[in-house]
């Protein structure tokens, strides 16, 4: 069984992909990780952030699977797993937790649009995989772990399914004026 982890940076991928692990003693393969083992074709200096081919990427992970495994990380919805869970949270808590990290306004920014955007969803959805969605804005990594434990088990809710967490609703005027403080970001 492998289960890939993704999200929006500040979701709790990597606090989930522990506690699942902990829970369910699968190994645990990170998308960094992975990707520094020949999979990174360049740098984005203006995001501080490595290129990396999801082709050579998959190639590097599919590597590393030894049984039972979590693969976890920003990437992990553009790899082949039996479920993809992508993790999603309010951007206003969103917000609050790039912001105790230190991230610049423009990180913090873009990674919010692309959560109000769902961008990870859709784009795991373009892979034609099982993909649920776990909203994490009040949820601890034990909680969202049980989730996912209970669905490894055959029992998907569809309160999981894709496009079940929509925040364009609420934020949507946020992209328009991303600047503006009257939207409560």
């Amino acid at each position: 069984m492998i289960i890939a982890i993704a999200g929006t940076p500040g979701t709790g991928k990597t606090e989930v992909a522990k506690t699942l692990s902990g829970i369910t003693g699968f190994k645990i393969i990170t998308t960094k990780n992975a990707a520094l083992h020949g999979a990174v074709s360049g740098r984005d200096a203006m995001r501080k952030a490595m290129i990396v081919d999801p082709t050579k990427l998959q190639k590097a992970v599919s590597k590393m699977i030894k049984g039972d495994s979590i693969i976890e990380g920003m990437l992990a919805h553009l790899l082949k797993a039996d479920i993809i869970v992508v993790l999603r949270c309010n951007p206003a808590e969103l917000q609050k937790r790039l912001k105790s990290r230190k991230w610049s306004a423009r990180k913090i920014r873009e990674n919010m649009q692309a959560e109000i955007l769902d961008t990870i969803t859709i784009e795991a959805l373009g892979k034609r995989r099982k993909v649920v969605e776990i909203d994490t804005s009040k949820k601890s990594s034990k909680e969202a772990a049980r989730i996912i434990k209970n669905m490894i088990s055959g029992k998907i809710a569809k309160k999981y399914k894709p496009g079940s967490i929509d925040w364009i609703k609420k934020y949507g005027n946020y992209l328009l004026d991303p600047e503006s403080k009257r939207f409560n970001i």
